[in-house]
């Protein structure tokens, strides 16, 4: 008798074994492969850019979900009694391992809570902004308010610009190596988590001495996510009003407010913008100080093979069109990031 009970476990056990393989096979063989595995995962993840949305009638964000192998059936099931007061769904998209729902928010505050079939669930905040009182554009929300963030921003801000200039990293894309990419690229890897995997995918070595940033992270920026800067008229309140990309013109126009045209005014951080307008292919230029005081020091990203600089800000002197004093028309002057000011 025992020895037929050891049979049927043997039999039971072989059984067991084979469930996940046949159910894996059942897949679509265009969508499996191992390499599918590790990028897809065995669970569901359910996300958003941010999580926090101004009930404006104007924000909205996309919200995805990802299926795991071992939830191959699942959906975004259930959203809680009183969203469609707060939400407008305005499309659904639906691939073999994902499913995306684009939304804009209402006028009406609160909170929204996404569930799928597995369990996953993401909550959703719609407050009543606040508005930007000083006005410049930005969400008061999206800026930093507290001085150690800002000091904390501006010291990153700087240290991956010059990292820059000691070595390019490969996560700053060869498409973006002018002087607007420079700022950029600083500005964003400014605002993240800086721990052992920023330091692998960056290619940057960890500054100890440094803090991060407090208030936010990208890419989860409130109401503004991966779209850091703002790339249209002040008067325009739209959907669009910010985006990823935008060049020294557009950072000078709408991301930074005009402090001085003289030198001495700089702090650490700043940036000061010029406008070439016998350049009609490229007038705007753009350079970060890195150092504030006496010296003035400026980095930046000639735009050409020269590539990199790091001069004293008097150097700019030997040049007409990018001397930064307040005779010369070209120098559109001192400008601050609105985040931090």
């Amino acid at each position: 008798m025992s020895g037929n009970l050891e049979k049927l476990k043997g039999k039971v056990i072989k059984q067991k074994t084979f469930v996940l393989p046949t159910l894996l096979f059942l897949l679509p063989l265009s969508v499996f492969s191992f390499s599918a595995i590790n990028s897809i995962g065995l669970h569901s993840r359910l996300t958003t850019s941010t999580t926090d949305f101004a009930a404006d009638g104007i924000s909205g964000g996309k919200i995805v979900l990802s299926k795991g192998l071992l939830h191959y059936g699942d959906a975004i099931e259930k959203i809680d009694d009183g969203a469609a007061d707060k939400i407008t769904v305005l499309k659904k998209v639906t691939g073999a391992f994902d499913e995306a729902i684009y939304f804009r928010s209402t006028f009406v505050p609160g909170r929204v809570e996404l569930k799928t079939r597995s369990g996953k669930k993401l909550l959703l905040n719609f407050y009543k902004d606040q508005g930007d009182l000083d006005n410049d554009g930005f969400s008061d929300r999206a800026e930093i308010q507290n001085n150690e963030d800002r000091r904390r921003f501006l010291a990153w801000f700087v240290r991956i610009a010059e990292s820059q200039f000691l070595k390019k990293n490969y996560s700053w894309s060869q498409k973006e190596q002018d002087c607007s990419g420079l700022i950029r690229y600083a500005y964003r890897e400014a605002l993240k988590k800086h721990d052992e995997s920023w330091q692998r995918s960056s290619g940057i070595i960890l500054d100890k001495n440094l803090a991060d940033v407090t208030s936010f992270n990208y890419p989860d920026i409130p109401i503004i996510g991966k779209k850091l800067f703002r790339i249209t008229d002040l008067s325009k309140n739209d959907k669009e009003t910010f985006g990823e990309y935008a060049d020294a013109e557009h950072l000078m126009k709408y991301n930074a407010r005009f402090i001085s045209r003289e030198i001495a005014d700089a702090r650490t951080g700043d940036v000061l913008f010029f406008y070439d307008r016998e350049n009609t292919d490229s007038p705007s230029h753009s350079m970060i100080v890195s150092q504030g005081g006496s010296p003035v020091m400026v980095i930046y990203h000639t735009g050409s093979e020269a590539g990199m600089k790091r001069i004293p800000v008097e150097d700019l002197d030997r040049t007409n069109k990018f001397a930064a004093r307040s005779y010369n028309p070209n120098f559109a002057g001192v400008y601050r990031f609105h985040i931090v000011d």
